[in-house]
């Protein structure tokens, strides 16, 4: 008798339907999982196959003068690398943009650490400067002369100083 009951269907197909058992308890729940599962699988095939010339990803790093010119790029310059200075009521940020976040975090760094170098000899170049423009003043004495030919020559001494220091640059400044 228990087998003739398993065999033969006790229940139509609308019976069947709106049984307890043919209903999910915790329908909602399932269907924000696959919701949330669908779209952070779509995020990652999205990044995976997106194509490596445009830039997806910002790396910011502090920043010091003007914009990186190309003598200051530490390696050549590939498609979809760009990188500008924005300025914050913070400072100077130097903003790097590339098809992939370590390719812009590796670029920033890198910019940052060939403009600090440069800035550091740039300030060696003018101590040096500065130590020779005081050698030169201090060879002659002051002749006594008149107020306006003592200030026409601190303009030019100041104007070759500019000068040499310009001289004495590096190509990035």
């Amino acid at each position: 008798m228990l087998f003739h009951r398993i065999i033969t269907p006790s229940m139509s197909a609308r019976d069947d339907a709106t049984s307890q058992l043919a209903r999910h308890r915790n329908r909602g729940l399932t269907l924000v999982l696959a919701t949330l599962a669908g779209a952070a699988i779509g995020a990652v095939v999205a990044l995976l196959a997106a194509p490596l010339d445009q830039p997806l990803f910002e790396a910011r790093a502090g920043w010091t003068g003007g914009a990186p010119v190309a003598g200051e790029w530490p390696r050549e310059r590939q498609a979809g690398e760009n990188a500008r200075v924005e300025r914050t009521p913070a400072g100077v940020r130097l903003v790097v943009v590339a098809p992939r976040a370590p390719l812009a975090r590796a670029l920033a760094a890198g910019l940052v650490a060939r403009r600090d170098a440069g800035v550091q000899e740039l300030l060696r170049t003018r101590g040096r400067l500065s130590l020779a423009w005081r050698v030169r003043s201090q060879v002659a004495p002051d002749p006594g002369v008149s107020p306006r030919v003592e200030c026409a020559a601190l303009v030019f001494a100041r104007a070759r100083q500019q000068r040499d220091l310009a001289e004495a640059a590096p190509a990035a400044w």
